[in-house]
């Protein structure tokens, strides 16, 4: 799901940083990399800053949800840096689910 993000930032002009900040959402219908590899058919995981009605929709489409805190670490880290095509302009983010940095120059 992290690629979302870059599609918010490329395709929406959404800045760097703040399209690492939007809500997300995360599944666990593929087995986890690290054992015991565990996996969750049809969970999908929403960060509670998503409106009630898009988790019971969410719900009513049949899918699991699980909701998480705002930025949990759970829900992965991305740290980003992107040139702007026409002007050549770097910016940076780094997600505030885990520690990281992000800069440019």
């Amino acid at each position: 799901m992290r690629w979302r993000k870059v599609v918010q930032a490329v395709e929406f002009g959404m800045p760097v940083q703040q399209a690492l900040e939007a809500p997300r959402i995360s599944g666990s219908s593929f087995p986890n990399s690290f054992a015991p590899h565990a996996y969750h058919p049809a969970r999908l995981n929403a960060e509670n800053t998503f409106p009630p009605e898009t988790i019971d929709e969410l719900r009513a489409r049949g899918h699991d949800v699980d909701v998480w805190p705002q930025f949990p670490a759970a829900n992965a880290g991305v740290c980003a840096v992107m040139v702007h095509p026409d002007i050549g302009q770097k910016h940076a983010g780094a997600d505030p689910r885990r520690e990281g940095y992000a800069g440019a120059w």
